[in-house]
């Protein structure tokens, strides 16, 4: 059998070069936006959209839904006779990635690796496909819900529009595609192209299941969002007092790769020092909530203390204090 070599990434179109919502469409034919919505997550779901993503032929997708909603039978057609009203514009940060991968390379996607479940990291996995994704088990088993559930996930997406409207005509057509390929707290090796890549959970820290990944070789580490480079990180998922421990691990596998570069979710790409530095932040939240927790410190006087703006110390503090509690586990 003679070698193929691959000489194109090709991206599913709707969602990934250009803009792809189904309310473009379905806003023309309800008057109400909640009925809407109620279709668009009861009927036409995301799950039954992902199947179709996956390969089901449209007539027998299309045909079966018909038959098990007769009422809106009409509504569900136009779901495939005018597809093209649910486009938009291009999608330019999707454009930029697919100029950039032919930039460097002709071959496909050979791996995809989410160092958590957060949107911003995961509701890309389906459009490189079939690459193997990987993902700790909690991250795969949070985003599977989201495709179990399509009123959390609608409840999700409504979130999401609500906190960052940027981004809200790009992600109502997501495929959301949890990791095929799960690793446990243990963590694991695979190997891309030859070269060997750790994936390691250390703990909790901005979620319950971080994995950051080292490439021995290279001396780079991929913190995710363990750490964020310009600003603090997002603690809203977050267990304060555990991860000043997790990023030490992070500080370890520096240490031991040498002059490393690392890698945060956000944010440029730093060094030894620059995870020193979240430590020591990391560090000084946590201690002030102990602080307060112990009526040593009011909670006015930690936020004035702490390493960061008002706003993320405050929700990392009270987070933290929300822990001692004992309400986070």
């Amino acid at each position: 059998m003679p070698t193929l070599r691959a000489t194109a990434v090709v991206f599913d179109l709707g969602g990934v070069l250009i803009e792809w919502d189904p309310r473009r469409l379905y806003r023309q034919l309800f008057d109400d936006a909640a009925a809407m919505e109620s279709f668009l997550s009861e009927v036409c779901t995301p799950a039954w959209n992902a199947r179709l993503d996956a390969g089901r032929p449209w007539p027998e997708a299309i045909e079966s839904l018909a038959s098990e909603f007769p009422a809106q039978r009409d509504l569900i057609l136009a779901y495939d006779t005018r597809w093209e009203e649910m486009l938009g514009g291009a999608i330019e940060g999707t454009v930029q990635i697919l100029a950039e991968l032919r930039e460097l390379t002709p071959l496909p996607v050979a791996a995809v690796i989410d160092t958590h479940h957060h949107f911003d990291h995961t509701y890309g996995n389906h459009e490189f496909r079939p690459a193997p994704i990987w993902g700790h088990l909690r991250c795969a088993a949070r985003i599977q819900h989201m495709l179990d559930d399509a009123q959390a996930h609608a409840q999700n997406l409504l979130e999401i529009a609500e906190e960052y409207p940027r981004v809200a005509s790009e992600i109502g057509g997501v495929t959301v595609d949890p990791p095929d390929q799960v690793v446990d707290d243990a963590g694991t090796e695979i190997v891309v192209g030859g070269r060997r890549l750790e994936l390691r959970w250390l703990g909790r820290g901005h979620t319950d299941n971080d994995l950051v990944i080292r490439v021995p070789d290279a001396g780079v580490i991929f913190a995710g969002d363990l750490l964020e480079n310009g600003a603090p990180p997002w603690t809203g998922d977050g267990y304060p007092l555990d991860w000043p421990v997790t990023v030490e691990g992070i500080l370890a596998l520096a240490v031991e790769s040498g002059p490393a570069a690392v890698v945060p979710g956000h944010g440029a790409v730093g060094d030894r020092r620059f995870v020193e530095r979240s430590l020591a932040e990391l560090q000084a939240i946590a201690t002030l909530a102990r602080r307060v927790a112990a009526g040593e410190l009011g909670i006015a006087d930690a936020i004035g203390a702490a390493p960061w703006p008002a706003g993320p110390a405050t929700e990392t503090i009270e987070r933290a204090l929300a822990q001692l509690r004992g309400e986070l586990d």
